[in-house]
């Protein structure tokens, strides 16, 4: 999973509880809170833990989808990254057992 989309208010518990659960173990996942409270109080707690936007009911279109785009931007780069990252130990361990880089 690489977004998590929730709202403030749900059943078992609020999406701020949420998002803070999943960052401290998944700080890959990029996260959207939507929300019917225009409360700071529960956009500081977002940001807090990283919450990539914090959308307000009613929403039109083109605010989630400016959100969706940011969160599908973040999850690319973390993507090249990581790929970076890979490639770049593959030629370190390629080097060190047979002598040559890929």
């Amino acid at each position: 999973m690489e977004l998590l989309l929730c709202d403030v208010k749900m059943p078992e518990m609020s999406g701020i509880d949420l998002v803070q659960q999943v960052s401290a173990q998944f700080p890959q996942i990029e996260n959207i809170i939507i929300s019917g409270y225009s409360d700071f109080a529960y956009a500081q707690s977002a940001i807090r833990y990283g919450t990539t936007a914090y959308c307000l009911k009613p929403f039109d279109e083109e605010e989630l989808s400016a959100a969706l785009d940011l969160a599908r931007e973040k999850i690319l780069n973390k993507r090249a990254k990581l790929t970076n990252d890979i490639r770049k130990v593959s030629n370190t361990l390629c080097n060190a057992v047979w002598g040559w880089s890929r």
